[in-house]
């Protein structure tokens, strides 16, 4: 499993990603890091929280995601750093632990706002 980390509040892309502290600014610049095609689980963690959302911007105003292979056990997740996968896997909220948590319902609006969830 790879962790790799984004930070929109960070000055430039000059970190390498393998911490939030050296996390890069863009999305597109983590995704720049990963192996074409992807052979494990990675992990793109955003900062920001759902009680505090961040926002992310582009320098080319889009993120392509086109070019993303997964094969044998690829996944590609680009998550909220909150997430808790114990929560998540116990159908209870990945954010607070709380009630049971329909993935397909309706989202809090800062998490439909500001992240993007999704395996590929």
């Amino acid at each position: 499993m790879t962790n790799l980390y984004c930070d929109s509040a960070k000055a430039d892309d000059s970190g390498d990603s393998l911490s939030m502290g050296n996390a890069k600014k863009h999305i597109s610049a983590v995704l720049a890091l990963l192996p074409n095609p992807i052979t494990d689980q990675t992990i793109i963690n955003l900062a920001g929280s759902l009680a505090s959302p961040k926002t992310y911007t582009e320098t080319s105003g889009y993120l392509d995601i086109s070019d993303i292979r997964c094969t044998g056990n690829g996944e590609l997740i680009i998550r909220p750093y909150d997430w808790n996968d114990a929560n998540y896997t116990g159908d209870l909220s990945p954010f607070t632990g709380g009630a049971s948590w329909d993935p397909k319902a309706a989202k809090p609006d800062g998490l439909v706002k500001s992240y993007a969830s999704a395996i590929f």
